[in-house]
């Protein structure tokens, strides 16, 4: 499959819009998948107790953030190649994959090393010395997961850019399974083995993603549709400056993710001043919100790789379109999603307590409006996310982190105090701030790609 290297090649309307689907749900299929396997995995822990439970929630809480910084620097991979795969360019796309094969392994060894440090910062966390050791065993299980996981996004990214994305879905199938088989047998020693205990679902997880990565190397050896990309002939080619520009492009992702998981720390703290029932009632709703934001994650993915495809081909009128069908496609999803917070946020609620004890009436009475405000606060946040992925496909990632900074941290945050404490608003004032924000940066970066593509 060697392509060439003609510029300005325009697709038609139907076809814009037909690859944009076809990239789109395999990922949206993928991120769920991933969200529900990470569920289970918490579900098996628990059975080992309340303060296991607390001991993992603690190892996660760190985790996460390695891994959200992760998965966001890992995304400037694709659009490089992306860039390359839609000017008809294989060689150059396989350059580009091979240079992100690289900079994942720098990455993920660096963070696994952070990783390993950070059980020496929780003896100063004031917990139990028993959710200390467990988070300890924990963090270094997972700190095992890191570089696998690197190379495993790095792969992805080069799937998603060559129009592969049904070939992630199905391994994440895979993937989820051997996941969930080998951290049950690990963490309650089964089959012969000993029982790891929480230890076990992060040696689990590492093994399921080393089988998983040790097969895609292999399918870019033997699959004859990878061989014109040479991928790992590149590899051997060390190229510091794409490299570096991955590098540029790929760091404010990172911290733009991470400005998320900040923000949500803020507002779990400030819940818990409110009362328990509030940080309880919020628990349940950021549960579901974080599990429906994969519909917006994956369509954010799909639109960074298909403007990074318009970009490569100099086709202005798709990299537009893009942005738009991924909004059109974004409020269809999510407006279901939040009709279904609506009208259902109580049985939705119910799965998790039992909603018609009088002991709990609080926090059903707020997880339910908590539901409802995060439906709407995903409907409007598709204009965020869509419109980061497609800035990302033009490898403008600075601003947009620079812009999100301020409207959650500077604006959102502050918003949600002052309705959650000085206007007696509890709650729903905090998750109402949220919404500010949402709407806030999404209005400004969706005028910032207009004038961007206006200016392509």
């Amino acid at each position: 499959m060697h392509r060439s290297t003609n510029k300005h090649e325009s697709l038609s309307d139907s076809k814009v819009i037909s690859g944009f689907l076809r990239l789109s749900f395999p990922l949206i299929a993928t991120y769920l998948i991933v969200a529900v396997s990470g569920f289970v995995g918490v579900v098996m822990l628990a059975r080992l107790g309340k303060d296991v439970l607390a001991a993992t929630a603690l190892g996660f809480s760190i985790y996460n953030a390695a891994m959200v910084f992760l998965f966001g620097f890992m995304t400037a991979v694709g659009v490089f190649i992306a860039q390359q795969y839609g000017a008809r360019n294989s060689a150059g796309a396989g350059e580009m994959g091979a240079q992100g094969f690289i900079l994942a392994v720098f990455l993920g060894v660096v963070i696994t090393l952070v990783l390993l440090m950070t059980p020496l910062l929780l003896r100063f966390s004031g917990q139990n010395n028993f959710v200390v050791e467990s988070a300890t065993k924990f963090l270094t299980a997972f700190s095992l997961v890191i570089l696998p996981l690197s190379i495993l996004m790095c792969f992805q990214k080069f799937l998603m850019a060559v129009n592969k994305a049904k070939l992630i879905l199905y391994t994440s199938i895979v993937e989820a399974g051997l996941e969930v088989t080998i951290s049950y047998v690990l963490i309650f020693g089964k089959c012969g083995l000993p029982r790891l205990g929480i230890a076990g679902l992060g040696y689990g997880i590492a093994v399921a993603i080393v089988i998983i990565d040790l097969y895609l190397a292999g399918v870019f050896v033997v699959c004859e549709y990878f061989k014109p990309y040479r991928y790992w002939y590149f590899v051997k080619k060390i190229n510091f400056t794409v490299i570096w520009e991955m590098s540029c492009v790929g760091m404010p992702v990172g911290f733009l993710y991470l400005i998320g998981v900040v923000v949500y720390i803020c507002i779990a703290f400030m819940m818990g001043h409110i009362s328990t029932s509030a940080l309880a009632a919020h628990q349940i709703a950021r549960q579901y919100s974080a599990f429906t934001l994969m519909f917006l994650v994956g369509l954010s993915q799909a639109a960074a790789i298909k403007v990074g495809h318009a970009v490569g081909r100099g086709d202005q009128g798709a990299i537009r379109q893009t942005g738009q069908i991924g909004i059109l496609v974004g409020m269809a999803l999510m407006l279901v999603v939040a009709l279904g917070y609506i009208f259902f946020a109580k049985y939705l609620v119910a799965l998790d307590i039992n909603i018609h004890s009088k002991h709990l009436e609080v926090v059903t009475q707020s997880a339910v409006v908590f539901l409802i405000i995060a439906g709407v606060t995903q409907f409007f946040d598709v204009f965020r996310t869509i419109m980061m992925g497609s800035l990302r496909g033009l490898k403008d990632t600075k601003w947009p982190m620079i812009i999100t900074g301020i409207a959650f941290i500077f604006i959102a945050l502050p918003v949600s105090y002052i309705l959650g404490f000085q206007l007696k608003m509890g709650g729903e004032g905090l998750w109402l701030g949220l919404l500010v924000g949402s709407i806030l940066c999404g209005a400004i970066l969706t005028r910032r790609f207009y004038h961007l593509v206006n200016a392509f």
